[in-house]
């Protein structure tokens, strides 16, 4: 199998089988953005609605565990035939007990069938840590007989909240894992240490995600992925970089790009392009982030940027006794 880079996929094989006339008048793919909804699970293709709807009105990248290979085959034609098949939705034959799932990844998970994954109380708590924190969701129906064991599971955690929405019983995770750790200031917190309190980040480490969306949107590519610290910012899930007078946000758990927004070009954020120090002091770039807003210093003003959208929420100018301060700043950097 090649695949070459006006986007067309080739399978050589023995025998003397032509390409198909749709082979040959496919158009090169375009570039796929992060998917709005992120990503879901799916236990079980069902009747297929379930998925669909996933991956075309809530844009969402779909990947379903089906252990029964006539259903597989059935959905993998029927997708491929609405054109949805590989890249919006994957039907993956197997069970849950033969993969291992990275934890965080899904924004949702729906539960079709458990058969053939596993014992429940296995499955059920493989799922609950796939559930991203803050915005996962996992739907099971409330008439399902291993709701008493999801009931018993959370029990046992904590982070999560249950509700009933008519006939089926919804799982959300609210907060980080536990020995989760935020960084809010370019040198770790308001204490300047450089350091934080995050307790889950041990070694041996292993993959999450792969970059992806996130590097076609950092330009100039070899500046600010490979010369220069990009010094990024976390909190709630969501990680902030700024390259030249970009603002960035991603998402720490799948590596989903969720947004970028233009700053103003001062002098200020124009240093961006050409400060290439390594070891630099990275206190000097002023930037703070609260639950709800990201501040960056721009010159005379300290703008607020909305950590959900990336819309300019508020100014504030810089008081005038700290405008000296600014100005011998920019005089160093120049």
């Amino acid at each position: 199998v090649v695949t070459t880079h006006t986007g067309h996929v080739y399978a050589f094989g023995s025998g003397d089988a032509q390409p198909s006339p749709a082979a040959a008048t496919t158009p090169a793919p375009v570039p796929y953005p992060s998917p709005r909804g992120g990503f879901a699970l799916l236990l079980g293709w069902g009747d297929g609605r379930r998925a669909k709807q996933l991956a075309t009105a809530d844009d969402c990248r779909v990947v379903v565990l089906e252990t029964d290979s006539a259903a597989v085959s059935e959905a993998r034609n029927r997708l491929a035939e609405e054109g949805l098949y590989g890249r919006q939705i994957q039907v993956l034959h197997t069970s849950l007990s033969d993969v291992h799932l990275t934890p965080h990844w899904a924004n949702q998970v729906f539960i079709n069938d458990l058969d053939g994954h596993g014992s429940a109380e296995k499955v059920l708590s493989t799922v609950l840590d796939t559930l991203r924190p803050f915005t996962g969701r996992l739907e099971l129906r409330a008439e399902d007989p291993q709701r008493a064991v999801l009931e018993r599971l959370l029990a046992k955690r904590t982070g999560y909240a249950r509700d009933r929405n008519g006939d089926t019983m919804l799982v959300r995770r609210l907060n980080a894992p536990k020995g989760a750790d935020d960084w809010t200031h370019e040198p770790g917190g308001p204490e300047n240490a450089f350091a934080s309190s995050d307790r889950l980040v041990k070694w041996p480490l292993g993959l999450l995600w792969y970059s992806g969306d996130i590097d076609r949107y950092f330009t100039p590519a070899t500046h600010f992925q490979h010369e220069r610290n990009p010094y990024p910012l976390v909190i709630d899930g969501r990680m902030f970089l700024i390259t030249g007078h970009y603002l960035h946000a991603v998402d720490i758990y799948t590596g989903m790009y969720l947004w970028k927004t233009a700053m103003p070009r001062t002098p200020w954020i124009e240093t961006y392009y050409f400060d290439t120090r390594y070891y630099g002091r990275a206190t000097e770039r002023h930037c703070v982030l609260a639950h709800d807003l990201f501040y960056a210093v721009t010159g005379d003003k300290i703008n607020g940027y909305d950590t959900a959208t990336g819309q300019l929420r508020t100014e504030i100018d810089v008081p005038a006794r700290f405008h000296a301060a600014v100005t011998d700043t920019r005089k160093t950097q120049d």
